[in-house]
């Protein structure tokens, strides 16, 4: 069972969070992620990261995503891939893009067909990429789609998929429109 003294507390985080006081929600959080909760890990070490209600410490971020990503948080492992492809190291992202992927967190297989297709690994198959964008597209990764749309409309998946291609790219455009007029933009359909 869940002590309600920690269950308020993450009310408390969560609150200050939605209410744009991100001074409050670190702090709150970080008692929580200093007691282990994987979850308020990964609060932590994003804030840190984008520096989000503190001073942005990419050292101090990949302390605390380490921990949560050790626990099995898929967005840790993610940030963790973002990091270090800032720091140009290809491989070791791309080794984290991988694991977020084995977690469900599907804009990793996004992540993965870019560094395909960028050929910043060793160059896999047009197949391969089609199959990762299609992986994130499916889950409902609104990058992934239009970009599956264009490989589509220039012929990777065969003359017969062009005009498949042009349906998946228009109504992908349609609903980032939406998405970023309507919506929150930082959701993971939207996590590049």
């Amino acid at each position: 069972m869940v002590n309600p003294d920690i269950g308020s507390r993450y009310d408390l985080a969560h609150r200050a969070c939605t209410e744009g006081n991100f001074s409050k929600a670190f702090y709150l959080y970080k008692s929580l992620a200093e007691q282990g909760y994987s979850n308020a890990q990964l609060y932590i070490g994003e804030s840190l990261y984008l520096g989000l209600g503190v001073e942005k410490n990419d050292l101090q971020a990949v302390f605390w995503l380490e921990k949560a990503a050790g626990a099995g948080e898929g967005q840790a492992m993610f940030i963790l891939g973002k990091i270090l492809g800032e720091q140009t190291d290809f491989q070791k992202a791309y080794a984290w893009y991988e694991k977020a992927s084995k977690q469900g967190y599907y804009p990793a297989f996004y992540k993965m067909a870019i560094y395909e297709e960028k050929n910043r690994l060793e160059k896999k198959s047009k197949e391969h990429i089609l199959y990762l964008y299609e992986k994130a597209a499916m889950s409902g990764h609104l990058y992934a789609k239009k970009e599956l749309g264009v490989r589509l409309i220039k012929g990777w998946g065969g003359i017969s998929k062009i005009f498949k291609g042009v349906s998946i790219y228009l109504s992908s455009i349609v609903r980032l429109y939406r998405a970023f007029k309507e919506g929150d933009p930082d959701t993971p359909n939207m996590h590049v």
